[in-house]
């Protein structure tokens, strides 16, 4: 989540308490809560199918090294 857009949301809530505005700003405070939930929820699961992504990759390199590394014959 861009720490720009956290800033920018947390500074309209602001605005609302300031000119009494609490339910609109208790409505803006749970969205932004529940939106980074599921931010942190969804980098959860991209940092564990990159982790597997990454062993299945260092799997097939290992395979393939011998390949890479033997000299190439000329005829």
């Amino acid at each position: 989540m861009n720490p720009h857009f956290v800033y920018n949301a947390l500074h309209n809530i602001q605005g609302l308490v300031l000119s009494s505005e609490i339910q609109k700003a208790n409505k803006q405070i749970q969205s932004l809560a529940q939106l980074m939930r599921k931010t942190f929820s969804m980098q959860k699961k991209m940092i564990s199918l990159l982790r597997k992504k990454s062993t299945t990759c260092r799997n097939i390199l290992s395979l393939k090294a011998p390949l890479l590394t033997a000299p190439l014959n000329s005829r």
